[in-house]
């Protein structure tokens, strides 16, 4: 590949990369979320069985 064809496709390449990084972030907040829901519920029935 040419020098000039290489730096070319960089931006692409990198407006990718945030566009993926971007959605592995919104699925981790996801997970993150439900997680900590589970937890609270967990919580409220140990609390409700004392």
């Amino acid at each position: 590949m040419e020098f000039a064809q290489m730096t070319a496709s960089v931006p692409t390449a990198f407006q990718k990369d945030t566009a993926n990084l971007k959605n592995v972030e919104k699925a981790f907040v996801a997970s993150e979320k439900a997680l900590g829901d589970m937890l609270r519920q967990g919580i409220e029935w140990v609390g409700s069985k004392k």
